[in-house]
């Protein structure tokens, strides 16, 4: 797959940190379109970093990817 280009030059992040309990469930909703404009018909995959804190400067990093269609 492609990485889909950004439609804006300047751009940033709030980067926000959610605690998950490991037997927990969570739902994240993605709002791309003010980065990438609408997807066009096709197959995409989302990849999304998870970091397992242990100790300041000592965490693990997980990689999740979610794979879809837009018709």
């Amino acid at each position: 797959m492609v990485p889909i280009p950004v439609k804006l030059e300047s751009y940033g992040f709030n980067d926000i940190g959610f605690d998950l309990d490991p037997s927990s469930v969570s739902e994240w909703t993605v709002d791309w379109e003010w980065l990438y404009g609408s997807l066009t018909s096709g197959e995409y995959r989302i990849v999304k970093d998870i970091l397992d804190f242990k100790n300041p400067g000592d965490y693990d990093k997980y990689y999740l990817a979610g794979e879809f269609t837009v018709n």
